[in-house]
């Protein structure tokens, strides 16, 4: 069996399959990356459309999250670059409600 396996030939029924009953357990006792109840949703989304689909859109979100960070990251350093100004021109930045 390969890596790119469809999903049914590594589990009949994926509810009492071993391997994904592990990973279910796991994710119930102890902080994981990979949370137990998103873990049916993959399957059954890779049941349905297939491992190759899955992949494009685990591909989209990595890009997605990238993005998000690259942002966030640019987003602190103008705050800083703005508390500075406020500093030195003695300026009292507040947001408003």
């Amino acid at each position: 069996m390969n890596s790119r396996s469809d999903i049914n030939e590594l589990c009949e029924e994926n509810k009492t399959c071993e391997i994904w009953r592990k990973h279910r357990e796991a994710g119930k006792k102890v902080d994981s990356f990979k949370s137990y109840q998103k873990l049916d949703d993959d399957i059954a989304f890779i049941k349905k459309n297939g491992v190759d689909e899955f992949e494009k859109l685990q591909k989209i979100r990595e890009y997605l999250l990238r993005e998000m960070l690259e942002i966030n990251e640019k987003s602190k350093l103008l705050h800083s670059i703005l508390d500075e100004i406020a500093l030195q021109k003695k300026y009292d930045l507040k947001l408003r409600k």
